[in-house]
């Protein structure tokens, strides 16, 4: 039986920190912008919880094949926990640009189109490349 959070990596404290940094910068400029979050908002969000997975599942595959996916240094990043928190600065990242360039009477509709579309437009080519048996 394996022990409960036996496989979490923790990247080392100058990445964790600078993790931390970027999701205090992306949390904060999203306090100050205040994008309209909605069903729409929440489904574009999707897309990306699939390119997190997949960048964890070649992760695990690399680590379990003895294969090199990812540079060594940057690997940790994509292990659990810290690929959900890499695609949540990603993610945020666009969502406060879609938000900071659409007209404000459009907000509503266009952020999470810009948002799904994305997240759609990352996940799609690394599932492919994943079902594709890379």
């Amino acid at each position: 039986m394996t022990a409960l959070f036996g496989d979490l990596v923790f990247p080392p404290l100058i990445q964790s920190l600078l993790l931390l940094v970027a999701i205090g910068v992306i949390v904060g400029l999203l306090y100050v912008i205040r994008p309209p979050v909605n069903q729409r908002t929440v489904l574009a969000f999707v897309p990306w919880i699939v390119a997190g997975a997949v960048l964890h599942v070649f992760y695990r595959l690399g680590e379990i094949l003895q294969v090199r996916i990812y540079p060594p240094g940057i690997a940790p990043l994509f292990a659990t926990p810290a690929v959900y928190l890499i695609t949540f600065v990603f993610m945020g990242a666009v969502w406060v640009m879609s938000a900071m360039i659409v007209p404000g009477k459009r907000l509503r509709q266009k952020v999470p189109q810009y948002l799904g579309a994305t997240g759609f437009g990352m996940a799609t080519p690394l599932g492919s490349h994943l079902l594709a048996g890379a």
